[in-house]
């Protein structure tokens, strides 16, 4: 099974590297996996794991703006280079953040595929309660963007039960 997996902050040797542990393991089990990232490595193969990169700048030092901007351009150039991969059967998506839904739930349409999503954190509520998103107009399209991207994964994967719980208080969602 090929599958193209997608995680915006990917990394190999420090940090958080489940996806990349997770990765290895797929590969082991014969699939074929590119992961999609938006930082270093750049275009390389490790492990079995095909990577390719956006190359998009992101900080956490960045101005809210900035930010929004890194967003944007990871979503824009992931998904055309998720769209040029040929006899993907399931596309992958890990957050945060919740922006990785763009481009994972348009290449599921416009290829017919399945797509898991993986909540590593709970967006939109975290900004939202720490205070960095006030607008209510951004916190009603957040909220229907996140209703969109859960409710068309074929499975939803959360990292804690306090996450699950949340979702789960969501009415809004699927049961799946």
């Amino acid at each position: 099974m090929k599958i193209v997996y997608l995680h915006q902050h990917f990394k190999v040797n420090s940090g958080g590297t489940r996806s990349f542990e997770f990765s290895k393991y797929l590969v082991k089990k014969g699939h074929d996996v590119v992961m999609i990232t938006g930082n270093e490595p750049y275009n390389t193969n490790i492990e079995g794991i095909q990577i390719k990169s956006t190359k998009t700048k992101y900080s956490q030092h960045f101005s809210f703006v900035r930010r929004i901007i890194s967003f944007i351009h990871f979503m824009i150039k992931s998904t055309v280079l998720g769209f040029k991969e040929k006899k993907t059967d399931l596309f992958y998506a890990t957050s945060t953040p919740l922006t990785i839904g763009f481009p994972v739930l348009i290449l599921s349409k416009l290829t017919r595929k399945r797509y898991v999503f993986e909540v590593r954190d709970v967006w939109p509520d975290i900004p939202i309660q720490l205070g960095i998103i006030k607008s209510n107009f951004l916190k009603k399209i957040l909220f229907i963007f996140e209703k969109i991207i859960y409710n068309n994964a074929e499975h939803i994967i959360v990292l804690s039960e306090g996450m699950k719980k949340n979702l789960l208080n969501k009415i809004y969602l699927k049961k799946k």
